[in-house]
């Protein structure tokens, strides 16, 4: 009779699998869409699928796509999604935590991260959040630590809450040819290479050194740093080379004794007349000449002119009384200066005394008898003397 049985239930299979390939158990009419629909009479039972370890389930030989095992190891249904000859098992997830949630078959982001996580980026896999809010001044920091793990810091911690925030920097600050501009107050130690900085106040320096100007030349002992435009671009300049600053001093004094016939006009001899300038400068000469009559009670009268590379460059007029014999009427010293521009080069500078009226004297010592200066071995008192100052354009 079980033999029948068996026989008749297998007819019954194999009919229904060749008449419409579908097959129900517990139900004669299966879901047209289904090809195999399972009921429980009293729907307290449900379907068991084969169940296996997951060193099982890898040795299973050429799975089929799409095939379903729940495995015991993990506790989870398993299907394969590769192919037979490379099967690749993946779970179907049933739920979701550690910042996930499973909604209606979903997996959606959002839930609370039950275990330390972590996102790898690479450069060519990078992460990108758009559509943010727009902050505010009174907003949280996001930062993250030197693990990466990304934190909160309340903007109060970043003083004055500038861009640049109160933290001692571990790295210079690359400005990428940059000026900082608006500054109230600078303060800084250490070496300042190559860059501009524009304060509106002050700058206040501790220490501070200038390696090079930007012209690449370095400073010497007593050299000064001066602006070499009005961009304010520092150069390291000696001392004597700066605008305004001496760069020289000469001085030529009277010799011989000369009369000068009136209606006639003389050198004055000098101890030397020339000097030489390195490169353009202003230069004040100063000249000073003690004109006399060459005879007593014969007065004289005449110009004294101030020759720069034999040009006359200024003059001087004279009037005197008495010769040296006598002294009573002692007549001034005839002075006076001049600003020039000079080239680099060679320059000569001399006095040429002219006589109007009688015979003048000049370049005369001091008598012995009745003149103190004398008696102080005086010799240049009344002698003729130029004086050269050279000043840097």
């Amino acid at each position: 009779m079980k033999k029948k049985f068996k026989l008749f239930a297998f007819i019954a299979l194999m009919t229904a699998y060749y008449s419409n390939a579908q097959m129900g158990i517990n139900t004669k009419f299966p879901d047209a869409s289904a090809a195999l629909e399972v009921k429980s009479p009293d729907n307290t039972k449900g379907v068991l699928i084969p169940r296996s370890t997951t060193a099982q389930i890898n040795a299973i030989p050429l799975p089929a796509e799409g095939l379903i095992v729940y495995d015991t190891t993990q506790h989870c249904f398993l299907q394969n999604a590769g192919t037979s000859a490379i099967p690749k098992w993946v779970p179907l997830v049933n739920a979701a935590d550690n910042g996930l949630t499973a909604t209606g078959g979903k997996i959606q982001l959002g839930g609370t991260l039950t275990k330390p996580t972590a996102l790898t980026t690479t450069a060519a896999n990078t992460l990108a959040i758009s559509g943010l809010q727009a902050g505010t001044a009174a907003d949280n920091v996001l930062v993250a630590d030197s693990n990466g793990v990304l934190k909160t810091v309340l903007r109060s911690n970043f003083t004055g809450a500038d861009n640049l925030g109160n933290h001692t920097a571990t790295q210079d600050l690359n400005m990428n040819t940059q000026n900082i501009t608006a500054a109230k107050d600078i303060t800084a130690t250490g070496t300042a290479a190559a860059a501009n900085v524009t304060a509106s106040t002050k700058a206040t320096v501790q220490t501070a050194a200038i390696a090079k100007g930007t012209d690449g030349s370095s400073p010497q002992a007593g050299y000064i740093a001066t602006a070499a435009n009005a961009n304010g671009d520092i150069v390291w300049t000696a001392m004597a080379e700066s605008a305004g600053a001496i760069n020289g001093v000469y001085e030529f004094l009277g010799t011989n004794t000369i009369n000068v016939a009136a209606g006639s006009t003389a050198v004055v001899p000098m101890n030397g007349n020339s000097f030489t300038l390195t490169k353009h400068s202003k230069v004040l000469i100063t000249y000073s000449l003690l004109p006399l009559p060459s005879t007593g009670g014969a007065p004289v009268q005449g110009s004294i002119d101030l020759m720069v590379d034999n040009v006359k460059t200024i003059s001087s007029y004279y009037s005197a009384t008495d010769a040296p014999t006598v002294l009573g009427r002692l007549g001034n010293y005839s002075t006076a200066q001049k600003i020039v521009s000079l080239a680099a080069g060679l320059h000569t500078v001399g006095l040429n005394l002219k006589s109007w009226f009688n015979t003048t004297m000049t370049n005369v010592n001091p008598v012995t008898a009745g003149y103190g200066g004398a008696a102080a071995t005086d010799s240049q008192a009344m002698v003729a003397r130029i004086s050269v100052v050279v000043f840097n354009d």
